[in-house]
């Protein structure tokens, strides 16, 4: 046999194997349902400021979780008055920049007398999140850059079937428009995320400056597939929540 009959039975085996590793449509369905990620309350103004009706309004319309401003500001329902009128709701709280901002946050939890337990979570830069994490290892504490990151390093070493160091345990972010970058989507991707522990969270388009977007018409719908089972990042929970619910 040739050296290029050899090169092509080669090209195809590879190509074979590459598209059952990756094969979405034999892998099992991912266990649990679709969970949404409410980017603010309902009625928020353009920083973010909603009021304590306007949380309760995004719990009604579906969101699991709802995230809300750390730091407090007048008039504005913050984490502070979201733990304290919600106790049973599940928050996220956007902090600020670094590792004071992640203190100011702790010291919201411990005015209010409430322990950080699976209820919260954290958003925010990379040495407010290192810090939440490094003191309360068992919070769901991500970064927009780290998910992204974790998105970059799977589109480029994921149809080996190996999960790259950066996202285990960690958090990935999947742009709407970008779900044809990640290999064995969704349902084979999921079983792999689920495996190294990999909360999924899958956003609006993608961004030039890497600012994480929601869904925000009802044109975007069908691009999320029956099969996602992980979080969905929404800006109009009003509008989307129960859309997707009916």
């Amino acid at each position: 046999m040739s050296i290029w009959n050899l090169t092509k039975w080669a090209l195809v085996l590879g190509i074979i194997m590459v598209t059952g590793l990756n094969a979405s449509w034999i892998a099992p369905t991912p266990k649990g349902a679709l969970k949404l990620i409410a980017a603010h309350g309902i009625d928020a103004d353009k920083d973010g400021c909603i009021n304590q009706g306007g949380l309760d309004r995004a719990f009604q319309d579906h969101a699991e979780i709802v995230v809300v401003k750390a730091a407090p500001r007048k008039g504005c329902s913050t984490l502070s008055e979201a733990i304290y009128y919600g106790p049973a709701r599940k928050f996220m709280a956007d902090m600020g920049s670094d590792a004071s901002d992640a203190a100011a946050t702790r010291a919201v939890f411990a005015g209010r007398k409430r322990d950080i337990d699976k209820r919260y979570s954290f958003t925010g830069d990379a040495a407010a999140v290192a810090d939440i994490s490094k003191t309360n290892p068992q919070a769901w504490a991500w970064s927009a850059a780290q998910a992204r990151a974790c998105f970059d390093a799977y589109v480029r070493t994921g149809w080996t079937s190996i999960m790259p160091a950066v996202c285990a345990g960690k958090t990935i972010t999947v742009p709407l428009d970008q779900q044809w970058k990640a290999w064995g989507w969704p349902k084979r991707f999921m079983a792999r995320m689920d495996a190294a522990k990999v909360r999924v969270i899958l956003t609006g388009p993608a961004t030039a400056d890497g600012t994480i977007t929601g869904l925000s018409a009802l044109e975007q719908i069908p691009q999320v597939p029956r099969d996602f089972t992980g979080y969905l990042w929404v800006e109009d929970i009003g509008l989307i929540g129960p859309a997707l619910r009916r």
